[in-house]
């Protein structure tokens, strides 16, 4: 009933919608659009907020850094563990459907999450969260969007995350809302709103171009037609040079570039769980001047993704890929050792926002195009899922040692420090993934 109810309802919605006269739109397009929408609900919701989430637990219940961060770590272990099976599930099944799913989970588990009074409670809402925001989330849209784009692969990828971005920007209002009505309220809107919007975009995501008569890229080709009365069609598209999952597995690139994935997400979600903890228990500045600080790299992310995705399609994306990771490192740097409260401490965190923000906009699109443009399109998903379960185990550890050595120090330079260096090992991995060379299959 609660599908049907869904579905008529998205019918419905795109009958209007057909109504109006408009241009000829590359459907691709529109999927980029339900994806930005998607990113913006759980970047403002959940990712960005998670910061702001873990201070108000903290002055509540006075819930050690170190419970706070491994929480937030165990949510990273279950999406890198369902990693390939979600990829599996996507090529088979449909992006679509898998939103619907996720929506569920996450909204529910926001709901759940207002709900809590105890460590354990937190650790459950949490890993709910997580599956949820992975199911409905990065990895199904991007999956989407590749199998739609090849020249624009980069600059697509980029605007569908600049609703994560512009996400960073809308948790300032949750930040507001957390001062004003309290944490609890707070999160049960925000399940309900994730719920409802959820439902209504996964109707527009379609899987590949094929679903709808379409071509990879809106390109015309004569020899693009249906093949029978239920509209499957074939494309000209030449498939034939992508990896199979196993192929991709055996090469040097799927590694390293996996790695540096990894080291990457090291620091963001270090920076994610930690900012406020730190810019607030350690530098002595307010719920409102944090907020400022993470609007600043919200802002920058955006320019990272609009440009970085343009200029990923246009330049060598491994180099640019080492950039990012040199800024990503010099941001950290500069988080750590910013000092307490004053002007110039409030100016050096300026600059780590704006450095770490356009690192953060400008690496995650290059590095999807370039993993795509490596392997192609066929099985992006599962190729994709495996390297979540390495990707996850910087997203894991980053948190996770940063609120060991914090609580051990007293405060978090030792720690930013020490992912830091770490983080620097990035910039030789994506150096190093280079195109994988394909053995040639010779056919009877």
């Amino acid at each position: 009933m609660y599908y049907a109810c869904c579905s008529y309802f998205t019918l419905e919605l795109k009958s209007l919608m057909r109504r109006f006269k408009r241009p000829k739109i590359f459907y691709g397009w529109w999927i980029v659009g339900n994806g930005f929408i998607l990113q913006l609900l759980a970047s403002a919701l959940f990712f960005n907020s998670t910061g702001a989430y873990a201070s108000a637990l903290h002055e509540a219940y006075g819930w050690s850094n170190t419970s706070l961060n491994l929480g937030f770590s165990l949510n990273r272990v279950e999406s890198g563990i369902l990693g390939p099976i979600q990829g599996w599930a996507i090529d088979k099944f449909g992006p679509s459907i898998m939103i619907r799913i996720g929506a569920v989970l996450l909204g529910g588990g926001l709901i759940l999450f207002s709900q809590i009074d105890s460590l354990w409670q937190f650790y459950v809402a949490y890993s709910l969260l997580a599956i949820g925001a992975g199911l409905a989330g990065f990895m199904t849209l991007t999956v989407a969007v590749v199998n739609w784009f090849k020249a624009k692969r980069a600059r697509a990828i980029g605007l569908m995350q600049t609703g994560f971005a512009l996400g960073g920007m809308f948790a300032f209002l949750v930040v507001l809302s957390i001062d004003n009505i309290g944490w609890s309220k707070t999160v049960l809107i925000a399940g309900i709103i994730v719920i409802i919007i959820g439902q209504i975009v996964a109707g527009f995501i379609y899987h590949r171009p094929e679903d709808r008569g379409d071509t990879v890229d809106g390109e015309i080709d004569d020899t693009y037609k249906a093949t029978d009365e239920n509209q499957e069609f074939t494309s000209s598209i030449d498939d034939s040079g992508d990896f199979t999952t196993r192929e991709a597995l055996r090469t040097p690139t799927f590694w390293f570039l996996s790695l540096g994935h990894a080291a990457s997400v090291l620091i963001v979600g270090t920076v994610i769980a930690n900012l406020y903890l730190h810019a607030r228990d350690d530098l002595g500045y307010s719920y409102w001047e944090v907020g400022v600080i993470s609007f600043i790299i919200s802002v920058s992310q955006v320019f990272g993704l609009i440009g970085g995705g343009y200029i990923g399609d246009k330049v060598n994306k491994r180099g640019l890929l080492v950039v990012c990771m040199l800024a990503h490192v010099l941001g950290l740097f500069l988080l750590a050792f910013a000092g307490e409260r004053s002007l110039i401490s409030f100016i050096i965190l300026l600059a780590f926002a704006i450095i770490h923000g356009l690192a953060w906009g400008v690496r995650p699109a290059v590095t999807q195009a370039l993993r795509a443009d490596y392997f192609g399109r066929t099985n992006f998903g599962k190729i994709m899922g495996f390297s979540s379960m390495i990707i996850m185990i910087g997203m894991t550890l980053g948190p996770l040692i940063a609120g060991l050595i914090s609580d051990w120090r007293g405060d978090y330079k030792i720690a930013f420090t020490v992912i830091a260096l770490i983080a620097l090992l990035g910039s030789i991995f994506f150096w190093l993934s280079k195109p994988p060379t394909k053995k040639v299959r010779l056919a009877t």
